[in-house]
């Protein structure tokens, strides 16, 4: 995987135990910034991305999957700055 991918899995604890929810990996070196990082699937906010505890990649989570389609652009915003664009989606089964 080179690009942003979209898989399924199931939460293992808290409220939401034993519903599926929808992550989307975007790989990558991201440095620490001031603001929270927005990730947008075809223009629509999905999550906020958060770091991976190994530093290569940002994830956000949804429950709602109605904007993850293949080749869907990918982008991240970090506050009001202008959005950067990810790549294209691919969903992985």
């Amino acid at each position: 995987m080179t690009g942003p991918a979209a898989d399924v899995v199931r939460v293992r604890r808290g409220a939401a135990a034993g519903r599926l929810v929808h992550r989307v990996r975007i790989p990558g070196r991201f440095p620490p910034r001031d603001a929270r990082a927005v990730v947008s699937v075809g223009g629509r906010a999905i999550g906020v991305g958060v770091e991976t505890p190994e530093g290569d990649a940002l994830v956000a989570a949804t429950f709602d999957a109605s904007a993850l389609v293949a080749g869907a652009p990918v982008t991240i915003r970090w506050g009001d700055a202008p959005a950067v664009d990810a790549g294209a989606l691919e969903v992985l089964r």
